[in-house]
């Protein structure tokens, strides 16, 4: 009875810890998602002003 005990006490341990990888693992791809689409939409900003300052600049020249 013993030994059963201490073998669930210790598959459970080794759960948490596999459970413990598997959330950082999916916290790491929820915040490579949300820093891939931040980049993508002020990279969409950028190049917004980026076409109206050469559009500035076209009308000065």
């Amino acid at each position: 009875m013993t030994r059963k005990l201490w073998y669930l006490w210790f598959s459970i341990r080794n759960e948490r810890g596999e459970v413990y990888v598997e959330y950082v693992v999916l916290a790491g791809l929820a915040m490579l998602v949300i820093l891939g689409s931040i980049q993508y939409f002020y990279g969409g900003i950028s190049d917004l002003f980026t076409r109206m300052g050469g559009t500035v600049r076209g009308l000065d020249e």
